[in-house]
């Protein structure tokens, strides 16, 4: 079961308004490229610290973005953790390992037999705030983009 946790985003009234004033179609757009970026700055992170038995389990971690209509944006992974970014239109963003390595839960959380070895919620913890700054700055930089392409 992937653990659940908020980031709030303050101070982007601006930015949102802006986002709000684009067609759905690229306010999508602008939004599933945001989240990448900030979905990669924590993979970068929890892949460095998985443990490299086989490394198989550093191989699964991804994260995976998709929009649906209306500008709401889930993002899925089989199993892992959650990043939700609050901007009034929803934003979800789940980080963690494919079916590959199945067993990546029971590292993470341990087992009765085996210790826990966190490797997605120190990443999490340690690069929340960059995961969030790449996250505001690849907004700013799309809906500025959008904005240029339709002034034309």
């Amino acid at each position: 079961m992937a653990e659940l946790f908020t980031i709030k985003i303050d101070g982007l009234k601006e930015l949102e308004a802006r986002l709000l004033k684009l067609t759905k179609k690229s306010q999508g757009k602008c939004l599933r490229k945001a989240l990448a970026a900030g979905g990669r700055v924590i993979v970068k992170q929890a892949k460095a610290n998985a443990p490299k038995k086989s490394g198989n389990l550093k191989k699964s971690i991804t994260a995976k973005v998709t929009v649906k209509a209306g500008g709401k944006t889930p993002v899925r992974v089989p199993s892992g953790e959650l990043i939700y970014v609050d901007m009034k239109k929803q934003a979800h963003i789940l980080v963690g390992y494919t079916t590959a390595a199945w067993y990546g839960g029971f590292v993470e959380r341990g087992t009765s037999q085996k210790p826990a070895r966190p490797y997605l919620r120190p990443a999490i913890d340690v690069k929340s705030g960059e995961a969030v700054e790449a996250f505001k700055n690849i907004m700013e930089a799309s809906i500025l983009k959008v904005e240029q392409e339709d002034s034309y």
